[in-house]
C-alpha cells in the first residue's frame, strides 16, 4: 500500500496576496480548482508551495514562483513579501494544513525577523525557527512543484530530465511507457549529444522512424503531457501544482490525457491540485473516472470551486465526485463561478 500520509485533507492561509483568510477542506488526491477570472485560482497554487516539513523546499519553491512572474531576477527573502496581502498591517504570511495521518502542521514567514517558523503536531510536538541566508542555497536542488500554464519547451526541461530521470533506469522505462499514450511506438526520450555549437536538446527515437526528432516536434500536447510526468516522477509522495491543465492538448486527446496523469499519480502517490477552465477538459476528467478500471479512484477526485463573496473574499467550495457528474448529465455549467 502506497503511502499517502503527506496528502493534504484541509488547507488554511492568512494574509496570502489577495485573501487576507482562505481555506479549503475535504480535499482528495484529484483536485480540479475551478471559478471565474481573476478569483485566485494560480495564487490558490502558489500558497500550495509551501513544504510543511522541508525549510530550504519552501524558500527554493517560493523564489521560482516570483521568477515565474518575473518580478525579480535574483530573488531575495525579503521579496518574499510580494506574497504578503497589501491590505493589512500585518507583516507575516500563515499557512496551516491537516495531513491524511492526523498530523498539525504550520508554516509562518515573518518578515520583521526575515525568519520562517515551522510548527508540527504530530506524534511529538515540534517547533523551530529558521532564520534564512540568501547565500546557503541552490535552485538547482529541489524540483519546483507547480507548472505554469505557459510554460512549453524549454532548456530547462533538458536540465530537469538530467537531474531527475536520466540516471535512473527504472524511472526512465516508466516515463516511455507513459508516453507512449501519445507516441506509440517510441523507443526511448534521451538528450542530443552535446556539441560545442549547438544547444542540448530532447530528440525522440521510434521504431516507425529511421532518424530521431526534437520532442518540440510532436506538438504542445506532447511537451505539456512530458513536463507534468517529469513532475509527477520527481515529486513522488507529495503534491503536485499544474495550472491549466488542459492548455495545449487537444480535446481528441483529453481521454487518454487522462487516464495516464490520474495512473501516473496513483503509482507514484502525487496530490494533484489542477486549474481548469475548459468544459471538455472537465467532462472528460468524469468520463475517465467512469470507466470500470478507474471507478475505484471516484472517491479520491474532488471539484473545488472559487466564488468571490460580496465582500469580495473568496469562498471554496468543495464537492465529491458524484456532485461534479451529476452536474455534467444535468447539463449544468461546472466551470465554476458565481453561485
Amino acid at each position: 500500500m502506497s503511502d499517502n500520509s503527506r496528502h493534504i485533507t484541509s488547507f488554511k492561509v492568512k494574509n496570502f496576496k489577495r485573501f487576507e483568510s482562505f481555506e479549503m477542506n475535504d480535499l482528495g488526491q484529484f483536485n480540479l480548482i475551478v471559478g471565474d477570472n481573476n478569483v485566485g485560482k494560480t495564487s490558490l497554487l502558489e500558497m500550495l508551495l509551501v513544504d510543511e516539513l522541508n525549510v530550504i523546499a519552501t524558500i527554493t519553491n517560493y523564489r521560482q514562483a516570483l521568477l515565474n512572474h518575473k518580478v525579480f531576477a535574483n530573488p531575495k527573502f525579503r521579496e518574499f513579501s510580494y506574497f504578503r496581502n497589501l491590505e493589512t498591517s500585518i507583516n507575516e504570511i500563515l499557512f496551516s494544513s491537516t495531513t491524511v495521518d492526523r498530523k498539525f502542521y504550520e508554516v509562518r514567514f515573518n518578515f520583521d525577523k526575515v525568519n520562517l517558523m515551522f510548527k508540527i503536531f504530530g506524534i511529538q510536538n515540534r517547533e523551530y525557527d529558521y532564520f534564512y541566508n540568501d547565500a546557503l542555497f541552490s535552485i538547482e536542488e529541489f524540483s519546483v512543484p507547480l507548472i505554469p500554464f505557459s510554460k512549453g519547451y524549454d532548456s530547462d526541461l533538458v536540465n530537469f530530465y538530467s537531474r531527475f530521470i536520466q540516471s535512473l533506469p527504472k524511472e526512465k522505462e516508466l516515463l516511455f511507457e507513459y508516453m507512449r499514450i501519445f507516441i506509440p511506438d517510441l523507443i526511448y526520450i534521451e538528450p542530443s549529444a552535446p556539441k560545442s555549437d549547438e544547444s542540448i536538446f530532447l530528440i525522440v527515437t521510434q521504431k516507425s522512424k529511421n532518424s530521431t526528432l526534437p520532442l518540440g516536434f510532436y506538438g504542445e500536447g506532447t511537451v505539456k503531457l512530458f513536463r507534468i510526468l517529469l513532475e509527477i516522477i520527481a515529486n513522488k509522495g507529495k503534491r503536485l501544482m499544474i495550472d491549466e491543465v488542459d492548455t495545449g492538448i487537444h480535446y481528441s486527446r483529453f481521454s487518454s490525457f487522462w487516464n495516464v496523469i490520474l495512473l501516473a499519480a496513483v503509482r507514484h502517490n502525487v496530490q494533484l491540485f489542477m486549474t481548469t477552465h475548459n468544459e471538455e477538459c472537465i467532462k472528460y476528467f468524469v468520463d475517465v473516472l467512469s470507466e470500470p478500471k478507474m471507478k475505484s479512484y471516484q472517491k479520491d477526485a474532488r471539484s473545488i470551486s472559487l466564488v468571490e463573496l460580496p465582500d469580495k473574499s473568496v469562498k471554496a467550495y468543495t464537492y465529491p465526485f458524484g456532485h461534479l457528474e451529476a452536474n455534467i448529465l444535468m447539463g449544468n455549467d461546472v466551470r465554476g463561478g458565481a453561485r
